[in-house]
């Protein structure tokens, strides 16, 4: 026991060494929010979490507090299923299937759907569930680089070639970087080379389209794709996740993925929460166009005051430092200003590749978009000096 405890000790001090050791925050409270999922700011809401207490007290369901057992148990409800159709007809999709979270989502789908003749073809910046979703699974697997539709067609060229079965896995919006994915320039390839498109849109859900059905659906490509991922946990403001596919693949999950299989089914308060959530964004999308707003305003302010930073069009702002203690440095700048602005590093980045995220939401003002482009400008040389080295 002792040897496998130093074992244990010197991998965590390695870690702190190349200062990469994560803890847990002591304070939540740590200033105006920039760094959390909460783009349209539902997880905070009063009057949202009020829509759901009612509801869960008026169901017929309501003295449940557990599920009791898997949907394939005790844990299905007629609400669940017919909340699946409601969610599956808003994003446009045949039918849905719930997780429990978008980890379980992504290895549920990708642990499997194909076999050992099968190739996954990967965006290399793709969500740590999309990869080991392919590792659970029998399939071989190819990675291109980020973004590379060149390279992408390379790998389409080398599966094809083989005979296999293709599946390329993308998400939407990428969840570190904001960058928006070139869906139709992916879909055409993967039309052209027979191949199946998995698309990750837990980022765009409830901020892109009219009222947020995802990316897919604001370019009216959602038919060409074989399955895709939306999330509750961000925009949406609760938890868990679902798959939108054909009613063929949908019976195919609930007889093959053993993360539904196994996994206890969420409480009925959860599956109400997210009932509302969707009742929200379908009632009213000022939210939606407050968040939009502000997107357009931070890129102005960078603009305007002509700092060297990229900015995307998405809520998500990457600004690439390239030094974990750097990078730490800032943040604890950003905090000590009073605005919370986290630092990735490595594993949750590549080596190198360490810098800022920043996150827009519905509910941050216009002076507190002032504060965050001030401090940027003040950190200026910090930033521009990391990322050139």
């Amino acid at each position: 026991m002792l040897a496998i405890q130093n074992d244990i000790k010197k991998i965590l001090q390695n870690r702190k060494r190349n200062s990469n050791l994560r803890f847990l925050p002591k304070n939540r409270n740590l200033g105006i929010d920039f760094s959390s999922n909460d783009y349209l700011g539902f997880s905070k809401s009063l009057s949202f979490r009020r829509e759901i207490e009612e509801q869960f007290y008026t169901n017929q369901d309501s003295p449940y507090v557990g599920s009791t057992g898997s949907r394939l148990l005790t844990g299905h409800r007629d609400l669940i299923e017919n909340l699946e159709k409601s969610i599956a007809n808003f994003h446009i999709a045949d039918e849905g299937l719930i997780f429990n979270s978008g980890y379980l989502a992504n290895i549920g789908l990708l642990s499997c759907i194909a076999t050992e003749k099968d190739y996954f073809i990967i965006d290399s910046s793709v969500h740590a569930s999309i990869w080991q979703g392919v590792q659970l699974g029998l399939a071989k697997n190819l990675v291109f680089k980020h973004g590379d539709m060149n390279h992408l067609e390379s790998r389409l060229k080398r599966a094809n070639n083989l005979g296999r079965r293709i599946f390329i896995c993308v998400e939407s919006i990428y969840s570190m970087e904001g960058k928006v994915t070139p869906l139709k320039e992916i879909l055409d390839l993967a039309e052209k080379y027979s191949a199946y498109l998995i698309v990750d849109e837990a980022h765009s859900t409830g901020v892109f389209g009219n009222k947020g059905e995802g990316i897919a659906v604001e370019l009216g490509v959602e038919k060409r794709i074989f399955a895709r991922v939306h999330t509750f946990g961000k925009a949406l403001g609760t938890f868990g996740a679902i798959v939108l596919a054909s009613k063929t693949l949908k019976e195919f999950l609930i007889n093959f993925s053993k993360p539904f299989i196994y996994t206890t089914a969420l409480p009925i308060y959860n599956y109400l929460a997210i009932q509302v959530a969707y009742q929200r964004i379908n009632r009213t999308n000022s939210d939606l166009q407050n968040l939009r707003k502000l997107i357009k305003y931070f890129k102005s302010k960078i603009q305007s005051q002509a700092l060297p930073i990229p900015t995307t069009e998405t809520h998500i702002q990457y600004i690439h430092v390239g030094c974990p203690i750097a990078a730490d440095n800032i943040s604890l700048s950003f905090r000590e200003a009073g605005l919370d602005v986290r630092a990735l590093k490595y594993p949750t980045v590549r080596k190198g590749k360490e810098g800022l995220r920043i996150c827009l939401h519905s509910f941050n003002s216009l002076n507190e978009i002032d504060l965050l482009v001030e401090k940027l400008a003040s950190n200026i040389h910090l930033i521009f000096n990391e990322a050139i080295t």
